[in-house]
């Protein structure tokens, strides 16, 4: 693509993710102009190189390298996949991350050795995971699932899950569905208690309020303990103990004594 042409007669355009001068490959970052430089080119706002760009012709030439990478990028990974196609696939529970917090389900090939150097650094490792068919790390917690813990007992299959520190068991379509049906009856019980939870919480704080207008006396809603003292002049002070109130005309005020 054309950007601009020169004023001594040659092309800049943006091709294969590069800005070019008269075909030669110049830069692929395009950087804001440095202040120092405004007086030589006024009307540049952006620097391919050594070459000045205004802000129209920096948009363009950006958005032209995006493109490109982009696109690069799909294709990439397309071929990644494709070259996956003939290694084993295995269905596994993996524990990654810090402290083997990170849980997920996902459909994974082992890549020997000799294949690795063939995928980029961020897929190199013992197990290369495909994009189709995989689940993102942290969509299934196994503390929310018996059968999940049960697996992580039992010896592991030897894989690791990238570079850092992992864990993954081979699972059956048996153990993946009892997996899944129990993290989601978990996730809907801790739904439930909450919807319990703020309808009580809900129902206490109307009662409240009714007990303050029908005395005419402020009722305590809450109280908590503060992380630091709220008066910044008081030097003697560490926290304080905050009160909420529910007032007679339904306002709501939150009081501090100071805990020394």
């Amino acid at each position: 693509m054309r950007i601009k042409t020169t004023a001594d007669g040659r092309e800049v355009t943006v091709e294969s993710g590069f800005v070019c001068l008269a075909g030669k490959r110049v830069t692929d970052r395009i950087t804001p102009i440095p202040q120092r430089l405004k007086a030589r080119a006024p009307d540049a706002e952006y620097l391919a190189g050594n070459i000045g760009l205004t802000l129209e012709q920096g948009k363009l030439a950006k958005a032209e390298i995006r493109t490109y990478r982009v696109k690069r990028a799909a294709e990439e990974l397309a071929r990644l996949i494709a070259e996956q196609a003939d290694l084993p696939r295995y269905r596994v529970l993996i524990r990654s991350g810090s402290y083997l917090m990170d849980t997920a389900i996902a459909t994974v090939v082992a890549a020997p050795y000799r294949v690795q150097a063939r995928y980029r650094d961020d897929l190199r490792g013992h197990i290369v995971v495909p994009a189709a068919n995989s689940v993102a790390a942290g969509s299934v917690m196994s503390a929310d699932s018996p059968t999940a813990r049960s697996i992580s007992c039992r010896e592991d299959c030897g894989l690791m899950y990238g570079p850092g520190e992992s864990r993954m068991w081979l699972i059956g379509h048996a153990e993946e569905a009892a997996i899944v049906s129990e993290c989601l009856t978990a996730r809907r019980a801790r739904q439930e208690k909450q919807v319990t939870a703020e309808n009580e919480a809900r129902a206490k704080r109307d009662t409240v309020f009714a007990e303050a207008t029908r005395s005419g006396k402020r009722q305590i809603l809450d109280q908590w303990i503060t992380d630091e003292c709220t008066d910044p002049t008081e030097i003697d002070c560490s926290f304080d103990a905050a009160t909420s109130w529910a007032m007679p005309d339904g306002s709501t005020k939150t009081t501090y004594q100071h805990c020394h």
